[in-house]
């Protein structure tokens, strides 16, 4: 009976162990595994860079007056295979573009230069921005936030205006580029482009900011999704920019604001693409934090 006994309490303990080891392992294999947070400029900003944070120019080919300044500080979006000519109507996702066609990490991610994801808490709060990188930009806590998820986004935001999203995009900028994206995503995958025709017609809320953290191989795939629709749709949309029918209703002050379409819409393809693979891919939101680039303070 004793030795029985004493197999049993030897045998739980090497279960013990061994589930230890295992965790222990998991822990040190994610801890290994290569991270690159790149933080998208186009002007001269408080700098952010770090072992895993990668300041990157967004827009480079472009050369504003703004981006010459930024040309000595860190590398630009027109390296390598790049849409860096298309920053002025793309924005960040030219940056996106660059990470999906040239980075080699297991892990990577899309801030700016002002907004980022707040990894490590749920509150609003003031913070430092001395103590900024403490808050969750460290490649220990994100490889542990990252053994629970594959991708990390924003977390969504109710409509200001509008019963769905696209109301609330047509409020705010032209309705005629929702339904080429519309069309042309039908076009591309008719399952997945009548999902994405329900999903905005419904949804009263989106995860903005094109803001991430996920595993590479994921945002390949939404990037090969996302980049052949903005591809086969791009020419209908600059025409959509042309017509009599929108040159009543922004003034010339915000033109420049409007043709950046193709950003606008991918923080809604990207909010329908995360709720459309919700059974394959774990994803967890965060709240965005937006800083102060004109004060020692961050605020959420």
């Amino acid at each position: 009976m004793k030795n029985k006994l004493l197999l049993l309490i030897i045998c739980f303990f090497v279960c013990e162990v061994s589930v230890i080891f295992c965790f222990i392992n998991h822990t040190r294999q994610v801890d290994e595994k290569k991270i690159e947070i790149y933080v998208a400029y186009h002007k001269n900003s408080p700098l952010y860079q770090t072992d895993i944070l990668i300041p990157i120019q967004g827009g480079r080919a472009l050369h504003s007056s703004q981006g010459k300044i930024l040309e000595n500080i860190m590398i630009g979006d027109d390296t390598g295979d790049n849409i860096s000519y298309l920053n002025d109507r793309y924005s960040e996702l030219t940056v996106l573009y660059w990470i999906w066609k040239n980075s080699k990490a297991d892990y990577v991610g899309l801030m700016h230069y002002r907004r980022f994801l707040n990894l490590a808490h749920n509150d609003r709060q003031f913070i430092n921005r001395d103590k900024f990188l403490y808050y969750g930009f460290t490649s220990q806590h994100i490889a542990k936030l990252m053994q629970n998820a594959d991708i990390v986004i924003a977390r969504p935001e109710p409509l200001n205006v509008g019963k769905n999203l696209y109301d609330h995009y047509a409020h705010h900028h032209f309705k005629q580029d929702l339904d080429t994206i519309i069309y042309y995503a039908k076009q591309n995958d008719m399952k997945i482009g009548q999902a994405l025709d329900y999903y905005l017609h419904h949804a009263n809320r989106y995860n903005p900011r094109n803001i991430f953290i996920a595993k590479k191989e994921v945002i390949d795939a939404y990037c090969e999704w996302l980049f052949d629709i903005l591809a086969r749709a791009d020419n209908r949309l600059k025409k959509n920019h042309l017509s009599e029918d929108n040159s009543y209703k922004w003034s010339p002050r915000k033109w420049d604001y409007q043709k950046r379409s193709p950003g606008f819409i991918a923080e809604r393809l990207f909010s329908f693409w995360a709720h459309f693979n919700k059974n394959k891919y774990r994803v967890i939101e965060k709240p965005f934090i937006l800083l102060d680039t004109n004060s020692n303070l961050i605020y959420i």
